[in-house]
């Protein structure tokens, strides 16, 4: 998933958040990280065991100083080691019709 936002202020605060349901092929820790525009390392990460084929719930909250008033962007990226991994879903399908909903929201906040 990735997300834009242009700050309005430097100095105003950004808060990322990233709710989803995902699953893997294979019992794994499932690793879902937020990324910022082409920096390699992640900002936050977040872990969670999960069997095979079961849809797990997870979330990830990042807060920062927005440090510019320029475009930036957000990414999350999700996955394990090993094992295929499927958001939304299970087994590569998607699960009650497609209404099953992950999402990511980046919030503006003045100090």
């Amino acid at each position: 998933m990735t997300q834009a936002i242009t700050p309005r202020s430097a100095a105003n605060m950004l808060h990322v958040h990233h709710s989803a349901f995902y699953s893997l092929s294979a019992i794994a820790s499932l690793i879902v990280a937020v990324f910022q525009d082409t920096t390699a390392n992640a900002l936050a990460v977040a872990i969670a065991g999960t069997a095979a084929a079961y849809c797990t719930a997870t979330c990830l909250d990042y807060w920062m100083v927005a440090g510019t008033t320029s475009a930036t962007t957000f990414k999350i990226r999700a996955g394990s080691l090993g094992a295929g991994t499927t958001i939304n879903g299970s087994g590569g399908a998607r699960l009650f019709g497609g209404a099953l909903i992950s999402s990511m929201t980046i919030t503006e906040y003045v100090p």
